[in-house]
């Protein structure tokens, strides 16, 4: 079983969040600089997204170029989700699909620190979150339940799937921040396991 969580990756659970603090505007930018102040956040690394494309009333959404500075990129991150529970709480999201996540490298080496010095912030970071929220006096964002969480590499062969949480037990669901950093946690812990993931040189 793989030890680690990515993007929505916390992109998934700013579906609801957007649902939840937006009255008008643009939803696609407002989801976009959500992901990207809360991805640094939870990271303590810039985060840039290129796209955001939602079609609420489909249930479906893409978040495409998803780059951790210095790190990690995520070409696509597809999602679906239950339209009728976006008024609801807990918010179902009921696929993410992460597409050829790549990590960023200076020289053609993996930098096992890299990783390390990420997954040790996420942790720190995570711990925070959870002590806010558990001081706070009433519920601070909407909480979300992600029934799959898949990663494809770019052979279209090996696939991965995370573990998620049990929305049969766990139906509540979890906040924002906790998914985001407990989905990124995973990832990294994949990424880092599978020795097919591509390295991008800078060399």
């Amino acid at each position: 079983m793989n030890k680690l969580a990515y993007v929505a990756f916390f992109t998934l659970a700013l579906l609801g969040a957007a649902m939840w603090y937006l009255a008008g505007g643009s939803l696609n930018q407002y989801i976009k600089m959500r992901i990207e102040a809360d991805g640094q956040a939870i990271t303590s690394h810039q985060v840039n997204v290129e796209l955001v494309d939602l079609h609420m009333y489909e249930g479906t959404g893409k978040f495409t170029n998803i780059v951790l500075k210095d790190t990690l990129k995520v070409a696509e991150i597809s999602v679906q989700f239950d339209v009728k529970s976006l008024n609801e709480n807990p918010i179902i999201i009921d696929s993410v699909i992460i597409n050829n996540p790549e990590l960023i490298q200076k020289n053609s080496a993996l930098t096992e620190n890299t990783l390390l010095n990420l997954t040790q912030a996420i942790q720190a970071n995570r711990q925070k979150m959870q002590f806010k929220i558990e001081q706070a006096t009433e519920q601070l964002e909407p909480h979300f339940l992600v029934k799959k969480v898949v990663i494809k590499y770019s052979d279209d062969k090996n696939h991965q799937q995370l573990s998620t949480y049990d929305s049969a037990n766990d139906k509540e669901g979890y906040s924002l921040s906790l998914v985001a950093a407990d989905t990124l946690l995973q990832l990294l812990e994949a990424i880092n396991s599978n020795t097919s993931v591509a390295v991008e040189s800078n060399n």
